[in-house]
């Protein structure tokens, strides 16, 4: 195995020579002292690309970099990035959509259509009330436009009814 770096590290009254490897997956430089995957044959991967890779179970890889396994979860998401939760092990991409509309990312998408429209419905102009936040495109359908505050309008009950009964015909 070869080291692309070494360095001299003073411990103590002592200079240690600690070496870097390079992530064999993404490229990414390790230093010695760090966590890393190795098969002893000079094929060395960072932690997370471990994980990806299968090399570390869910809990290797959360000891690996300091979390507790008893509060916090990993998974992949679809676009292949490592995701750290807190709570349930249902991962948060993976919660279905009534799960979705109870987190705090949805309550601020709501709360910042209010706020642009003015607490206003954008269809009969009614000021306060009950009110509901509207996905233009279907929060099903299009899951990148969920948070976007683009792709919502403040509606009253009586008008978010009405635009539902028009999709339905």
């Amino acid at each position: 195995m070869s080291y692309p770096r070494s360095v001299q590290v003073k411990n103590g009254d002592y200079y240690t020579v600690c070496h870097y490897y390079i992530c064999d997956n993404c490229k990414k430089e390790l230093f010695e002292a760090d966590y890393y995957y190795s098969n002893g044959n000079g094929y060395d991967l960072c932690s997370k690309c471990a994980f990806i890779l299968k090399k570390y179970t869910e809990k290797e890889f959360l000891e690996s970099i300091g979390i507790s396994l008893d509060s916090f979860h990993v998974a992949i998401n679809d676009d292949g990035e490592v995701v750290i939760w807190q709570g349930k092990p249902i991962p948060p991409f993976k919660r279905n959509n009534k799960q979705q509309r109870r987190t705090p990312q949805y309550a601020a998408w709501r709360t910042a259509v209010f706020e642009r429209d003015s607490y206003t419905c954008q269809d009969c102009n009614q000021r306060g009330g009950k009110l509901n936040a509207h996905h233009l495109q279907s929060f099903k359908k299009f899951p990148k436009l969920r948070y976007k505050i683009e792709n919502g309008i403040t509606l009253c009950e009586k008008c978010h009814r009405e635009r539902h009964k028009r999709k339905v015909v």
